[in-house]
């Protein structure tokens, strides 16, 4: 028989919030700066880049939304650990406030590659 331990809020927020982001925006950094173009031996064309620039946007949407999905999930079932300061809008608005920060460097370096 197995012990099923149920996440915890905290847990979950370092886990999902923090490291999942961390691992999508560095995936978004090295699709940006990668020569994709050169390895698939196509011409550079502002297609492709608009392509690319289009792609990271909706990887990392849809990641955040997926982040904030599981967070909201383990903090409906969950129960609150005494004297945590976590709570779950806290770790939302960090998750959504970090996301739109790294999501605008990404969109601002993806933008700087095209010029």
């Amino acid at each position: 028989m197995t012990n099923h331990i149920p996440p915890t809020l905290k847990k979950t927020f370092w886990l999902y919030g923090i490291g999942y982001l961390t691992i999508l925006y560095i995936c978004t950094l090295i699709l940006i700066y990668a020569p994709i173009e050169t390895i698939l031996a196509i011409p550079r064309h502002l297609g492709f880049i608009y392509f690319k620039t289009i792609a990271i946007i909706l990887l990392c949407g849809y990641g955040t939304y997926k982040i904030v999905k599981v967070v909201l999930l383990v903090a409906r079932y969950a129960e609150p650990e005494p004297n945590d300061k976590l709570t779950v809008e806290l770790a939302i608005g960090i998750v959504l406030a970090t996301a739109t920060v790294l999501f605008t460097v990404a969109l601002g370096l993806a933008i700087d590659a095209l010029i």
